[in-house]
């Protein structure tokens, strides 16, 4: 499996590569991981961390906005901090620019606005990278207004619910 990551280590803001070499670098060799790919594509271009150019056949990174890479750090209170790699000044982000990142996820985080005096700098997390738990535990509760299957982490860092297939046989309540 590929991942967002892999594909951004084969990019270069200044060079561009073609679609087939890069499918070549991740040895990708099925028709449904190209597909794939060409999705992971799509998305990176329409938020704009890629560039498409001459066709959409050859493929850079954006060199007109700066993208930081990171890992999000929750409290318990519900503040979240994007913890920079290049160990830079930690990014606040508010809980509606989260973007589905949990605890712990390597992320993509552009700056919104910068920080002034004392105050860290605010973003909005892009994309997640890499997830840093792939099993969540959660309480399963119906909402009594619309009757869909929530689930609710256990752990408080994770300040967002997920709803659930309403196959209701599956659950005890």
């Amino acid at each position: 499996m590929t991942t967002i990551s892999q594909i951004l280590e084969n990019l270069s803001k200044e060079n561009l590569l073609e679609i087939s070499k890069l499918e070549k670098s991740l040895k990708l060799t099925k028709k449904l991981d190209r597909d794939n790919l060409g999705i992971a594509i799509k998305a990176l271009t329409k938020i704009g961390i890629i560039n498409n150019i001459d066709d959409e056949s050859k493929l850079s990174l954006n060199k007109d906005i700066n993208f930081i890479q990171g890992r999000v750090r929750c409290s318990s209170k519900g503040y979240c901090f994007v913890v920079r790699e290049d160990q830079g000044e930690d990014i606040y982000v508010r809980e509606t620019h989260l973007n589905h990142a949990w605890h712990g996820d390597s992320v993509i985080v552009k700056i919104t606005k910068e920080g002034l005096k004392r105050r860290s700098p605010e973003g909005s997390i892009q994309c997640v990278l890499n997830r840093y738990n792939h099993i969540l535990l959660a309480k399963v509760l119906t909402d009594k207004s619309s009757g869909r299957l929530l689930a609710y982490p256990l752990d408080d860092r994770i300040p967002t619910f997920i709803e659930v297939e309403s196959d209701k046989n599956k659950f005890d309540e």
